[in-house]
């Protein structure tokens, strides 16, 4: 149980690190990309949209608000383009970027963190999304310690149910066994004597009746 347990806080170790590089690369795309639209206090809005980036998905969203804001104050078309790349760097995000850094960080398939957060998240709101990846690491440390593990040692199975036994199949030179016709029983020697017998009263008596 204490292997389990230090396995299972290496992996939320191992989150937290993976965490924060999702939260560095995506400060770093939000600031060059404010930086190229030419929306001022690029550097300090991209350091707001790691941070915010904690929390997956809406997190980033969130930090979209103030870049949005200050660029409708200079151009509205910069503020069309600061939302446009916000969600291309979004969609980046939930599709390769965070997904790729958990499976790296915690051993987790993609699928498996995708499938986590869109589980977890309707139901317990925000909070969800911060414990999903977590949890599915823990999760998946216990079902490998108290079920993979155990039915790897238990090993093959030491009374396994008996196999039916299959006729021998017969090759093409072999014989089949000549089958034996039983001969008539004694209970049967009487009835045939008696329908004899009588067959040759009824062709005895055809001579006379015919010359008749």
């Amino acid at each position: 149980m204490r292997e389990t347990l230090d396995e299972m806080y290496a992996k939320v170790q191992r989150w937290f690190v993976g965490q924060l590089a999702d939260m560095a690369i995506m400060g770093l795309l939000s600031a060059a990309v404010l930086w190229v639209i030419g929306v001022p206090f690029a550097l300090p809005l991209g350091v707001l949209s790691g941070v915010l980036g904690f929390v997956p998905y809406i997190g980033f969203a969130v930090s979209l608000v103030p870049p949005v804001l200050l660029a409708l104050a200079d151009d509205p078309l910069k503020a069309v383009w600061v939302v446009v790349a916000y969600v291309l760097i979004q969609q980046v995000e939930i599709n390769l970027i965070y997904p790729f850094l958990m499976s790296r960080a915690v051993s987790l398939h993609p699928a498996v963190v995708v499938f986590a957060l869109f589980a977890l998240g309707p139901i317990f709101g925000i909070m969800g999304l911060v414990i999903a990846i977590p949890l599915a690491a823990a999760s998946q440390v216990l079902v490998r310690r108290m079920w993979v593990e155990r039915m790897d040692s238990s090993g093959v199975d030491p009374g396994p149910p008996p196999k039916p036994e299959r006729s021998p199949k017969r090759g093409p030179g072999s014989r089949q066994a000549p089958v034996r016709v039983a001969a008539p029983s004694s209970s049967t020697a009487p009835s045939l004597s008696m329908a004899h017998s009588t067959l040759t009263l009824l062709l005895g008596l055809r001579g006379p009746i015919t010359k008749l």
